[in-house]
């Protein structure tokens, strides 16, 4: 605290408070995680393909948004 009452700015113990949230959980199971990492298991696809399909879909529908506001902003924006 600084004379005044109010708590100083420390980009250390803000970068501590934070770090947790942008790791992923600890798992219970790390065995069952290298599995489906690896695509062991029957039946199940490997990780990866799941994340390049979640990804090709965020970029086709992110395409796809800028495409609706490009048009949208052509149609209602005036020419100048």
């Amino acid at each position: 605290m600084n004379p005044q009452g109010i708590r100083k700015f420390d980009l250390a113990s803000l970068w501590h408070r934070l770090h947790p949230l942008f790791r992923g959980p600890n798992t219970h199971n790390p065995r069952m995680v290298q599995y489906l990492a690896a695509g062991s298991v029957h039946g199940l696809r490997p990780l990866r393909y799941e994340k390049r399909v979640a990804r090709n879909r965020f970029i086709g529908l992110f395409i796809l948004l800028v495409l609706i506001l490009f048009g949208l902003a052509r149609v209602y924006l005036p020419r100048g």
